[in-house]
C-alpha cells in the first residue's frame, strides 16, 4: 500500500496532479479542498489511498490525514464510490460534512453532484454513529459533532428554524457559540443577539451601497458559511487572506464552478435569474463552458477571467454565465453545435456571445486575453442593433 507521498508538483489539472517522487511521476486524484491548500507551493506531501482494480490502480491524495480518514469512511457506504466521495469532500469541508451528518441535513448533502436525497439520507444513517467514534487528528472536529448532538443545542436549532432561520443558518449561529453548558433558552437568546450584531456590522460596512436584503449580502453570507478551512482560489486576496471578489458561483455546488467563485467577473450560473437580468438591462450574454480537468479552461481563467481589466469590460457590457459541461451537457451540446457551424470545429473552453433570448451570435474556444477583448468589443454594436 502507498500511504503517503512527498515530492515536487509537475502538473496541476484539477482534480488531478502529477507528483514527482524519486524520479517517478504519480498521477493522483485530489478533492478541490486539497488544491486550495496547495497554493503556489511546488513541493507537496499528500496522504494517499490506493484503489486497486483489475484494469487500473488509482491513487487519491489528501492534504490532511483527517480528509483521508473521512474519504475512507465515505467509500464504505454502499453506493458511494471514490469519485462521489471526492465530490463530497470538494463540496463540503470537514467541519461542514460532520455538521451535516450530525444535524441530519440531507438537503445540504444532496447538493453534491451525483448525490440525490435518498443517497444523502443513506449517508447520514450509515455515517452518524461512525463519525462520532472515529479519531481525527484535529480535535476541533470532534467538538463539532459532540456539540451538535447536545440535546439543548438540538432544541435551540429547532426553535431557530421555527423562527424562520434555515437549517444551515441555525447550525452556523449555534456553532459560533460552542458552549454545551448553556440551557436551550440561553443558547437561543445568545444566537439571536450574535445574529443581530452580525447584521449591524455588515450593514455598517456596506450601507448605503447595500442593504441587508441585497443579493450581494447573500453571496457574502455564502462565503462566510464556507468556514475557516475554506481557501478561495484567486490571486485577488486582501491582507487577511480573504477574497476581494465574490460572485454568484459561490452559491453553486459544482467544484468547477466554485473554482470561479472569486473571479472579478460577476459570473452567474445558467439560470433564469441571469437571463432575466440580461433582458431587464438589455445586455448580451457572455457564456463560458468548461469542466474541472480541462487544461485550457484553467489557462483562460488565469489569463482573462481572473484579470480585472477583462472583468470590468464583461461586467459593464455583458451578463456573464459560467457552465459546467458535466452538469449541463445539454447547454454544452447546443453551443458546441454553434461553434462547429461557424468555425468547423469545437472544444473547451467553449465561449459564446448570445442574445438575452438564448440565440447565439458567436461561438469559439480558447482566446488569449487581447483576442478575447477584441471579439467582445466588436460584438457590442451589432448586438445592440439586433436587441433594439
Amino acid at each position: 500500500m502507498i500511504g503517503r507521498l512527498s515530492g515536487k508538483i509537475l502538473e496541476k489539472n484539477p482534480p488531478e496532479i502529477l507528483l514527482e517522487v524519486g524520479g517517478i511521476g504519480y498521477e493522483i486524484l485530489c478533492p478541490m479542498s486539497t488544491f486550495y491548500e496547495m497554493g503556489a507551493d511546488t513541493n507537496l506531501m499528500l496522504h494517499t489511498h490506493l484503489q486497486v482494480k483489475e484494469d487500473a490502480h488509482t491513487l487519491y491524495g489528501f492534504i490532511s490525514k483527517d480528509e483521508k480518514t473521512l474519504f475512507r469512511e465515505l467509500i464504505r457506504v454502499n453506493g458511494i464510490g471514490p469519485k462521489v466521495a471526492l465530490a463530497i469532500l470538494s463540496h463540503l469541508n470537514i467541519a461542514s460534512l460532520m455538521n451535516a451528518v450530525a444535524m441530519e441535513d440531507d438537503v445540504l448533502l444532496a447538493k453534491t453532484p451525483g448525490i440525490g436525497k435518498k443517497t444523502a439520507q443513506k449517508l447520514i444513517v450509515e455515517l452518524k454513529d461512525r463519525l462520532e467514534k472515529i479519531e481525527l487528528s484535529n480535535t476541533k472536529y470532534q467538538k463539532i459533532t459532540a456539540s451538535n448532538t447536545n440535546p439543548n443545542t438540538q432544541k435551540a436549532a429547532q426553535a431557530l428554524q421555527a423562527l424562520g432561520f434555515k437549517v444551515k443558518e441555525a447550525d452556523r449561529m449555534l456553532n459560533a457559540i460552542n458552549d454545551d453548558t448553556l440551557t436551550t433558552e440561553e443558547l437561543i437568546r445568545l444566537a439571536l443577539q450574535n445574529q443581530a450584531m452580525f447584521r449591524i456590522f455588515m450593514a455598517l460596512i456596506f450601507l448605503p451601497i447595500l442593504a441587508w436584503a441585497h443579493p450581494a449580502m447573500e453571496l457574502e453570507q455564502a462565503y462566510l458559511d464556507k468556514g475557516k478551512d475554506y481557501t478561495p482560489r484567486t490571486q485577488h486576496l486582501d491582507k487577511q487572506g480573504r477574497a476581494k471578489f465574490v460572485n454568484h458561483l459561490i452559491l453553486e455546488s459544482s467544484p468547477y464552478l466554485l473554482q470561479h467563485a472569486h473571479n472579478p467577473v460577476n459570473w452567474y450560473g445558467f439560470s433564469d435569474e441571469a437571463f432575466d437580468k440580461a433582458k431587464a438591462e438589455n445586455k448580451p450574454i457572455f457564456i463560458s463552458i468548461g469542466y474541472a480537468t480541462c487544461h485550457w479552461c484553467h489557462v483562460m481563467e488565469e489569463e482573462s477571467f481572473d484579470d480585472v481589466e477583462v472583468a470590468k469590460f464583461l461586467n459593464k457590457h455583458f451578463i456573464s454565465i459560467k457552465v459546467d459541461r458535466e452538469i449541463r451537457p445539454d447547454v454544452d451540446a447546443t453551443y458546441m453545435n454553434v461553434s462547429q457551424l461557424i468555425n468547423g470545429s469545437g472544444g473547451w473552453p467553449l465561449n459564446a456571445v448570445i442574445l438575452p433570448d438564448g440565440k447565439a451570435f458567436f461561438a469559439g474556444t480558447y482566446f488569449p486575453k487581447p483576442q478575447l477583448l477584441d471579439i467582445l468589443s466588436l460584438s457590442i454594436k451589432p448586438i445592440r442593433l439586433i436587441i433594439s
